[in-house]
C-alpha cells in the first residue's frame, strides 16, 4: 500500500526530494503551482494535457518491478509521469526545476517523478510522486500519494523559496539567515565560531575543513582553551513548519500547450 503524505512536515520527513540536486521538490511545486487550477467545489482541473507530451509527459506503464508487485495500484484509466529532465518536451519546465541537472546518475539530480492517473477531460485522479532506484525501476519505498490537501497547501505559497524554506531544502548556494548562523568548531582551537560569510552553507563550509564540526545552531555552550563559555540566544526561534503560508491571490493560472 502506498504512503499517503498529506502536510508539509510528512513531506519533509519523507525524504522525498532531498538532499540538493534532487529536483523532486521542485518539480512538485511548479506542478501545483502551475499545472493544477484553482479549485471549485473541491475539483481541481489539470491545465496540461499529458496525453500531449507537454512539459516531458509521456505515459507509465505501471510494470511489475518483481514478480506480482506493481509500484502503483491496478485502476481502469492510464498514468503518466513527468519529471525526466532529458525527456522531448522537459524543455517547457521552468529553470528552478531544471536548473541542478547535473546528468549524472550517481547524485539523483534527475531521479525524481510525479505520476498522474489521468481519466481525460482535463481532470485528474490520484498523483504519486516517487524516484528511481535504478536506471529501469523505482522505489517502492520512495513512492508516496501526494493527497489534495497537500497539493492546496503547496499551492498557497507565495513563492518557491517559502515552499522550499518550510521543506528544509537547502542548495550549496542559499543564503544562512543571519539569526540563525552556521556555527563550526575549530579542534586545533577548541573554539566554536559563527560564520563570518553569511551566504556561506554547511556543504561549503565541510568542504573548507574535513576535521570541523558542523551545526545550524548556535551551541549553547563552546570550549575556549579549558574555559566553558555558555552563550545565549535571545532570538525568538522560528518553526517554519508551524507557520501556516500566506494564501495567494485567487487568479488562475494556465500552462503553454504546444
Amino acid at each position: 500500500m502506498v504512503r499517503r503524505i498529506k502536510d508539509i512536515s510528512e513531506l519533509q520527513e519523507s525524504g522525498f526530494g532531498q538532499p540538493w540536486p534532487r529536483h523532486g521538490l521542485k518539480l512538485l511545486y511548479w506542478f501545483a503551482d502551475e499545472c493544477i487550477s484553482d479549485a471549485w467545489n473541491d475539483d481541481m482541473i489539470l491545465l496540461c494535457d499529458p496525453t500531449g507530451g507537454d512539459f516531458g509527459f509521456h505515459f507509465f506503464a505501471n510494470r511489475c518491478n518483481r514478480p506480482s508487485v506493481k509500484l502503483l495500484p491496478d485502476v481502469k484509466f492510464h498514468y503518466y509521469v513527468v519529471g525526466n529532465l532529458n525527456s522531448p518536451g522537459a524543455y517547457m519546465l521552468p529553470d528552478y526545476v531544471r536548473e541542478d541537472n547535473t546528468r549524472r546518475i550517481e547524485d539523483n539530480s534527475n531521479a525524481d517523478r510525479i505520476i498522474v492517473c489521468y481519466p481525460g477531460e482535463n481532470k485528474f485522479g490520484k498523483v504519486y510522486v516517487t524516484t528511481h532506484k535504478d536506471k529501469s525501476n523505482y522505489d517502492p519505498s520512495a513512492t508516496f500519494h501526494i493527497t489534495r490537501t497537500l497539493i492546496w497547501l503547496i499551492k498557497a505559497y507565495d513563492s518557491i523559496n517559502d515552499f522550499l524554506r518550510d521543506t528544509r531544502y537547502r542548495t550549496p548556494n542559499q543564503t544562512v539567515p543571519t539569526n540563525n548562523p552556521v556555527w563550526y568548531y575549530n579542534p586545533e582551537l577548541r573554539l566554536w565560531v559563527p560564520t563570518l560569510d553569511q551566504q556561506a552553507s554547511p556543504l561549503l563550509l565541510q568542504n573548507y575543513d574535513s576535521e570541523i564540526r558542523i551545526d545550524v545552531e548556535p551551541p549553547s555552550t563552546f570550549y575556549n582553551s579549558d574555559v566553558s563559555v555558555n552563550v545565549e540566544n535571545d532570538t525568538e526561534a522560528q518553526n517554519h513548519s508551524e507557520t501556516l503560508p500566506r494564501k495567494k491571490r485567487c487568479c488562475e493560472r494556465f500552462c503553454t500547450i504546444l
